[in-house]
């Protein structure tokens, strides 16, 4: 999943209460825990998403102990997960909803080329439904 850039909803998105057990911590800044738990989901915006997350227009969460790492915006009405990677998704997909409910935003958002965390994401009581499909072509450069 990947964003350049993009607003943010002014101040942090407080975290909702995590069932017992696991752990939600926001980080301010980004750090090489996170730059290993997330480096297969950031495509081509590694530097637009660490630069987002130090410039505070998103933000870095580490769950469940560093089990899983994730980073959102929020903007437009929506909680959107920019990175989400780790063990446990499906016990921490209620608290994400509860993030985006205690912040008064309509709906959750992610872009995937893993078809499969819909339905994980479904298992766990969240009703993602597939709103754009995108096709990519590389183009070669002429020298």
């Amino acid at each position: 999943m990947g964003i350049a850039g993009g607003g943010c909803a002014r101040g942090a998105l407080p975290a909702a209460a995590p069932p017992a057990g696991l752990t939600v911590e926001r980080r301010a800044r980004w750090c090489e825990e996170a730059e290993r738990a997330l480096s297969r989901t950031f495509a081509d915006d590694r530097e637009g998403i660490v630069e987002g997350v130090n410039a505070g227009a998103l933000e870095l969460w580490k769950l469940n102990g560093g089990a899983a790492w994730m980073v959102t915006r929020a903007a437009r009405g929506a909680l959107t997960i920019c990175c989400l990677e780790g063990e446990g998704l499906r016990d921490i997909a209620p608290v994400v909803y509860r993030i985006a409910q205690r912040n008064g935003l309509s709906k959750i958002e992610f872009f995937t080329a893993r078809r499969g965390l819909a339905r994980l994401l479904r298992a766990a009581g969240l009703r993602f439904v597939p709103v754009l499909t995108v096709y990519q072509c590389e183009v070669e450069h002429v020298h």
